[in-house]
């Protein structure tokens, strides 16, 4: 590491390679002066010559190549450094954002084990012991799938994907978590539109912006998936009228760097890595994904997905 470290202040001291050149030039001529003066050659016009042309083609080359490699070593290391900021932020997640519900249920089983929870206080506290549980899950999920996503080898799985019904299926997924808090969950969009795409990755991504929404939508709002199909490419976008998100937070909301933990409107946790994850597989899948929102007017993601020919079918 000291060494690759040496190369690259080498480099940021040479940035052009002519000016080791130049140096190679000189030291060149002064040297076959001064060999001149012991050995003298039958021309020294045409030996001074050939010692300049040999200087310059030998050491610009070298000097471009030490420079590619010092800027390698760059990319390099602030790969690594990209990396680690990245581990300690899971690192963090895991041991706040798991850990948190979890110390949550275990409270609450030993009250229970104590007999020291009533009937009416146990079933205050079974709602709130249910959302622990499907939040910790919901962040595992994301979690391995942002892993497995990381990977050098990650191949999307491309199938035809049936829109409505992925969309129907994901729905009611949600829709017991919707109705706790009376939140209508809808969908507009009909006929058999599909494309081919990565079914499992596709319901990742609506899983996250439809859990989303629903963490930071009020009791007794709307959530409206839509979507529509063109013969390439299919739209779905994910609405809602709940808090809205600021301007200055839209800019940074898919920068894993800037992962938060925001509190829903029921206090419910969430750490941004669903977001970003959502971004990755789009990028894998060849989609796009954007947001509008206004603080107060609710909030709405759209992505898109074209058609990806799979490679069984090429």
């Amino acid at each position: 590491m000291r060494i690759k470290n040496q190369l690259f202040q080498l480099s940021r001291k040479l940035q052009k390679g002519y000016i080791i050149t130049i140096l190679a030039c000189v030291l060149a001529v002064l040297c076959y002066a001064i060999l001149q003066l012991f050995i003298p050659y039958t021309s020294f016009t045409n030996g001074l010559l050939l010692t300049v042309i040999i200087s310059i083609l030998v050491s610009y080359p070298v000097t471009h190549l030490v420079f590619l490699y010092a800027q390698t070593i760059k990319k390099k290391n602030e790969e690594v450094k990209m990396h680690n900021e990245i581990k300690n932020r899971l690192i963090y997640i895991l041991s706040h954002d798991i850990k948190s519900p979890l110390s949550n249920i275990q409270q609450t089983l030993q009250m229970i084990r104590d007999s020291s929870l009533q009937g009416d206080e146990f079933l205050a506290l079974s709602d709130n012991f249910s959302r622990d549980i499907a939040n910790t899950l919901n962040l595992t999920r994301n979690i391995i799938r942002w892993i497995q996503v990381q990977q050098d080898d990650f191949k999307p799985d491309i199938h035809f994907l049936k829109l409505n019904e992925a969309i129907t299926e994901t729905i009611e997924l949600y829709r017991p978590i919707a109705e706790k808090k009376d939140i209508n969950l809808l969908s507009t969009g009909s006929g058999e539109m599909g494309i081919h795409t990565d079914r499992e990755m596709f319901k990742v991504v609506l899983r996250n912006l439809i859990s989303n929404a629903i963490k930071f939508t009020h009791p007794g709002g709307n959530i409206i998936v839509n979507y529509s199909c063109e013969i390439n490419a299919c739209f779905v976008s994910v609405s809602d009228n709940g808090i809205g998100i600021d301007q200055e937070k839209i800019d940074d909301l898919f920068n894993i760097h800037q992962m938060s933990s925001e509190k829903g409107t029921l206090n419910e946790r969430g750490t941004g890595i669903g977001l970003h994850l959502s971004k990755n597989i789009l990028d894998h899948l060849q989609g796009k994904i954007w947001v509008e929102s206004e603080p107060g007017s609710g909030t709405t993601f759209h992505f898109t997905l074209p058609d990806i020919q799979a490679p069984s079918q090429s």
